[in-house]
């Protein structure tokens, strides 16, 4: 039997041993062979196409993210206006007239979608209507702010939505007013959905532009999978036109990164219900290169919108300690149950938790829903909290117990623009600091994974992201401005939640996350050895070539 591929030069198999070898063999998309020279010459043959590195240049397991927004908003990109970032850093005019110039070059669409601002550029960190009727005061306008939590509109939306001053709150939500009452045009989490509901919904077919060019930018990454945090309707969670599109592409042979959906369920009389519409979906997308992975809860916002779920006040306002989506005793009751119906049934749970009252709510919950169906299939079906942006110490053994994997992503850290500006302005400089705390997980012995947020984030290159774990600081920093250097992790452990960890975490390590016979043949080369090359190194490294599924998706 001879290989289909053999790459020979270093490579690194991210196993138990924690291995490098000198050679790999694939055949029919599987890895066959990891060892020495020797021994994959005894599977080239007449047909093997051999790839030899160059010295310095390094294999390594495809990177895995473990929390994307990457179908939602590719898809959107399509037809809506993404502020640029020097845009949207610079200023509310320099952010109102790139979308000006969008609605003007697109004077046909019936609506209009865009993505990217900072609250930090506008009077009262608030963006209001009027900003947006200036352009089109006669067609809806719904603008997403950079986390993905807040939504600024115009009034012509808000009028089609029904919204008034007489419109309340919801919970775990803000609806941003003047003194009278009448909103502003600004929306916090929960309260997104009060406008976000009349904006036409895609249809499953309309989509699947958008994921190719999704798939694509993973290519060119050196991403070969993916879990995707938002695959249903956040509004009406029983509208799922991306879970559908992605299962055409698995069927269409479209499909060659792996790709994980999560369903949302959202605090409503019914959470129980779509729960197990969830289950169900679980239970029949499964296989291939695409499935459905977990139920999806958020329990908070965002530092920035001031709505992460805190246990001590923000600083910036000491009278809120933020909004909490599942507030009193019978949110926390449905919550319980929630988990426990998906736990009982073999299915995880992803909890979106920024704020520390927001992690320990959903551990309390938990271990209520471990003692109603036993914690052995709590604590052994892989749930998982990511962001974890704020972090009380005494939180984290509980992970290890009820067996939680901490998802957390490296892009708060030191981001022009974001971490002083809003970061520190929000919670004080000493609060900030201890952010995203991955060597504390680690070091209680925790599973922890990454996820780049991309879609609400700064970070995306996984090489940055590698970057920005191993040293705690932004790509240009003077690498001596570490924060909280303690955090570091090592490189080989950043290796390791970026691959295998990340493949564990979505139940798929079986398949994916490291260099072994048997498994799936999806790997990354790298131009320099990530390993071993001094820290101010780092970010001169290029990815190369990826292979998904045993073919080359990029290569140079």
């Amino acid at each position: 039997m001879f290989a289909d591929k053999i790459i020979y030069g270093k490579i690194y198999t991210s196993d138990s041993k924690d291995s490098v070898v000198s050679a790999v063999a694939i055949k029919d998309g599987k890895i066959i062979y990891t060892g020495d020279k020797a021994g994959a010459d005894a599977l080239n043959g007449p047909h093997t196409e051999v790839t030899t590195l160059k010295d310095g240049q390094l294999v390594i397991p495809g990177f895995m993210d473990g929390h994307c927004h990457l179908g939602p908003f590719t898809v959107a990109a399509n037809t809506m206006c993404n502020v640029s970032e020097e845009a949207c850093h610079a200023s509310a005019e320099a952010t109102v007239a790139e979308i000006a110039a969008f609605v003007k070059a697109n004077p046909d669409m019936p609506c209009y979608v865009g993505h990217n601002w900072y609250d930090n550029v506008f009077k009262d960190a608030c963006p209001t209507a009027d900003l947006l009727d200036a352009i089109c005061p006669d067609k809806p306008m719904y603008i997403m702010d950079c986390g993905g939590h807040s939504a600024w509109t115009n009034t012509a939306l808000m009028r089609l939505a029904g919204v008034t001053k007489d419109t309340p709150d919801p919970e775990g939500g803000k609806v941003e007013r003047y003194a009278d009452g009448t909103p502003k045009g600004c929306f916090r989490d929960t309260a997104e959905f009060l406008v976000s509901a009349a904006i036409p919904v895609r249809r499953p077919e309309d989509c699947i532009s958008g994921l190719l060019q999704a798939q694509d930018i993973y290519h060119n990454l050196g991403y070969t999978g993916y879990f995707d945090a938002l695959t249903n309707n956040q509004a009406t969670p029983t509208v799922y036109p991306l879970i559908q599109a992605y299962d055409m592409m698995k069927e269409q042979n479209k499909l060659d990164v792996y790709t994980q959906a999560s369903f949302v369920v959202n605090n409503t009389p019914d959470a129980v219900d779509v729960c197990k519409l969830g289950i169900k979906l679980w239970k029949e997308i499964r296989g291939g290169m695409f499935e459905v992975g977990s139920i999806k809860v958020f329990l908070d916002g965002v530092v920035e919108g001031v709505t992460a779920y805190l246990k001590e006040p923000y600083a910036v306002n000491p009278s809120t300690r933020g909004a909490c989506r599942w507030v009193g005793p019978e949110s926390r009751e449905r919550l319980t149950q929630v988990i426990a119906t998906a736990n009982e049934a073999g299915m995880p749970c992803h909890f979106h938790c920024m704020g520390d009252a927001a992690t320990a709510l959903v551990l309390d919950c938990m271990e209520e829903a471990a003692h109603r169906v036993g914690m052995e299939k709590v604590s052994t079906v892989r749930n998982a909290i990511t962001h974890l942006g704020i972090v009380d110490p005494k939180d984290i053994p509980r992970f290890k117990t009820l067996g939680v994997t901490a998802v957390l992503n490296p892009w708060g850290m030191k981001t022009p623009g974001f971490y002083k500006e809003t970061e520190c302005v929000n919670l004080g400089e000493e609060r900030a600091s201890h952010e995203y705390p991955y060597q504390s997980f680690l070091n209680a012995g925790v599973h922890v994974s990454f996820g780049t947020d991309y879609g609400c984030a700064f970070v995306m290159d996984p090489i940055e992201c590698y970057h920005v774990l191993t040293t705690r600081t932004y790509k240009n920093d003077d690498l001596a401005t570490k924060l909280n250097p303690a955090e570091c992790i090592s490189r080989t452990d950043a290796l390791k939640v970026m691959t295998i960890n990340t493949a564990w975490q979505m139940g798929v390590e079986d398949r994916f996350g490291t260099l072994e016979n048997g498994k799936i043949a999806s790997l990354v080369v790298l131009s320099q050895d990530i390993l071993t090359i001094p820290d101010n190194q780092l970010m001169a490294t290029k990815v190369l070539a990826t292979m998904c599924d045993g073919h080359w998706v990029k290569k140079a």
